[in-house]
């Protein structure tokens, strides 16, 4: 067996077990597919793609063949993607009018259907009609998305801000499962949304604001939102940066829950 029989022969023996590993991987995806489906996640993580490839680049030893490797791997991204896409193509999305650019941004691979009434949309998830219901979570209609938040099941997991004429659309994707999932570090666009009611006295929602900010929280947004049947005729909806799946979160929600009359984590989420 001449030089060329013996190298042909062990690139054979390599690519038996790269099939296998492959395998082995897709395997896995589908796994991963299930997770987002279930939880209203969108198909690609451009962070977390861009964390792998810079991690398993370290792997190599060989500088000359690293941009080879990063090359590979990107293809091999690019195919669990795919094949994850395959998977889900009978995700159930469903949004109201104005929504349907973060719906299709956020689910490019499902089918979607378009309600012009936000709350036929929200009930449509609840009562199982649909997997997932992307709607607007600031400007004019963010009020009703944002009672459905207080009085329903449904949880925000992703967050997609579209670029418009007039502005940026602000959306989420709600559904039945409560949280995303957690990671091993701290992410870019990391946050979570808190709807509740304070207690009917002197410095209650002063006392919960303090309280987030002695964990280290940032709040993004805070308003008011009219409810005829509370004690105080309305209840609050929050949107702070951080994660809220740690020790630290769960600290928190224990000290909330101690001067708010309701309190409801509506979601985890990152942003697209």
């Amino acid at each position: 067996m001449n030089e060329l029989e013996i190298a042909r022969k062990e690139i054979n023996e390599i690519d038996e077990q790269m099939a296998k590993l492959f395998e082995a991987r897709m395997k896995v995806c589908a796994r991963v597919a299930h997770y987002k489906q279930s939880h209203g996640l969108s198909i690609r993580d451009r962070e977390r793609e861009n964390d792998l490839i810079n991690k398993n680049r370290a792997f190599i030893g060989d500088p000359d063949i690293n941009s080879y490797y990063v090359r590979f791997i990107r293809n091999t991204i690019d195919l669990s993607c795919a094949y994850q896409l395959r998977l889900m193509k009978g995700l159930r999305v469903i949004c109201c009018s104005g929504a349907e650019d973060a719906a299709h941004a956020m689910f490019p691979e499902a089918g979607l259907s378009v309600r012009a009434d936000i709350e036929e949309a929200y009930r449509a998830v609840e009562e199982g009609k649909s997997d997932i219901a992307v709607l607007p979570l600031e400007g004019e209609n963010a009020s009703v998305s944002a009672k459905l938040l207080f009085t329903g099941e449904l949880y925000v997991n992703q967050i997609y801000d579209v670029k418009t004429e007039n502005g940026t659309v602000r959306c989420g994707a709600f559904s039945g499962a409560r949280s995303m999932p957690v990671s091993a570090r701290k992410r870019d666009g990391e946050g979570f949304i808190l709807v509740f009611t304070v207690r009917n006295e002197t410095g209650a929602l002063a006392q919960v604001l303090n309280i987030i900010g002695a964990h280290g929280y940032n709040m993004r947004s805070l308003r008011s939102c009219p409810k005829e049947d509370l004690p105080w005729g309305s209840f609050f909806y929050l949107e702070a940066e951080g994660s809220i799946e740690g020790e630290n979160g769960k600290e928190l929600l224990q000290e909330l829950s101690a001067v708010c009359a309701k309190l409801k984590l509506a979601g985890s989420f990152y942003t697209d």
